[in-house]
């Protein structure tokens, strides 16, 4: 099926550590040559908005870890003045019977607070809604709840993701790939910002939304869901244009439930498509009575580096736990001055971890 890419050995990059050699990435790759727009949406994706945060699930952060190659990504938006908590959570590789926010520091197994449901069926698609007490919410931003999933191989958890304040390095880049079955190499996965800032012309929307994207590479399937918070929209879809560009939909969205804000997508994709989505030149759009041509507008792309702040030590999402110390999945970021020793596995192999500043592991190819 992916005859026509070059097979390649490397899974991962060197660390990117500023946003600045994100917008130069994105200028070269995005399409097009309205900088103002490309700078827009690298600020956007620099880092999180208030109230918002993101997980990376695997099973090598689970308690205890196991060696599953499933992953999960998962986003929580709290809107600030009601308290309403939406979560969603998007698993691959993974036939999960239940999914659930839990809470408890890193490390540690805590009591299920909120179930999540799956929506179709099979999907890999899990979302959840619920009010906040004043306590949960100061725990959410201080890094104590997470998400996990189970199945009938793992029932006490498959894969968990802890939810912090920061958005994730995004996994390896669709030009990267090799024609492999390897199911470590298998899925891509983003997640990024909609805000009003990137519509064309932009808005003045308040509104929140953050979007993940999840590509099955050898089944060539996108699984999408865009969570919003503060608006109300009546349709979404993903359109194809670069940053600054309005395009044509191309594939519409639905919402999970109606008013829930949560709009969800599963189709098949060509080869075509996947090379737009590797140039950027995808994004998602929320529309409404007030914005008829959209309200909230999110360009797809890798995330290279977030500024966010970081609620706990550690390396995030799918931790480096290769015998060899290959790189391996290592979708987390830290910016802590010194690599948390909770990395599983030999390190013999890492390279480029910085001991201060930003160190950030993933592919961060545009």
């Amino acid at each position: 099926m992916y005859a026509s890419r070059s097979p390649s050995l490397l899974r991962c990059f060197l660390p990117l550590a500023t946003v600045l050699l994100s917008v130069f990435l994105l200028s070269a790759c995005g399409g097009s040559d309205n900088n103002g727009a490309v700078n827009t949406v690298a600020a956007a994706n620099s880092t999180l908005p208030a109230n918002t945060f993101t997980a990376t699930l695997s099973g090598t952060v689970e308690t205890p870890p196991n060696a599953s190659a499933a992953t999960g990504t998962g986003v929580v938006i709290i809107d600030p003045v009601t308290r309403i908590m939406k979560a969603t959570l998007i698993t691959a590789g993974i036939v999960a019977n239940a999914a659930h926010l839990h809470e408890g520091a890193p490390g540690v197994a805590g009591p299920i607070l909120f179930p999540l449901v799956e929506s179709p069926v099979g999907s890999g698609i899990w979302t959840t809604q619920a009010t906040l007490t004043d306590a949960q919410v100061i725990s959410f931003k201080a890094g104590n709840f997470y998400f996990n999933a189970h199945s009938l191989a793992f029932p006490s958890g498959e894969i968990r993701g802890q939810i912090l304040t920061q958005l994730p390095v995004s996994t390896t880049s669709l030009n990267s790939l090799s024609n492999t079955t390897s199911i470590d190499n298998r899925y891509v996965s983003y997640i990024n910002v909609l805000n009003g800032s990137q519509e064309v012309p932009p808005t003045t929307s308040q509104a929140s939304a953050l979007a993940i994207t999840v590509i099955d590479t050898l089944a060539n399937t996108l699984t999408g869901a865009v969570t919003s918070s503060g608006l109300t929209g009546n349709a979404a879809a993903i359109y194809a244009a670069p940053a600054g560009v309005a395009g044509p939909a191309v594939f519409g969205l639905v919402e999970s439930s109606p008013g829930s804000g949560v709009w969800i997508i599963r189709t098949s994709v060509s080869n075509a498509q996947l090379a737009a989505f590797n140039a950027n030149n995808y994004y998602y759009e929320i529309r409404s009575l007030s914005f008829p041509n959209g309200e909230l507008r999110g360009q797809i792309l890798s995330t290279v580096v977030s500024l966010g702040t970081v609620a706990n030590a550690g390396l995030t999402g799918a931790a480096i736990a290769n015998s060899a110390g290959a790189l391996t999945a290592a979708t987390g970021m830290t910016n802590v001055a010194t690599v948390s020793p909770s990395v599983a596995g030999s390190t013999a192999g890492l390279v480029n971890i910085y001991s201060t500043g930003v160190s950030a592991v993933g592919t961060g190819s545009m």
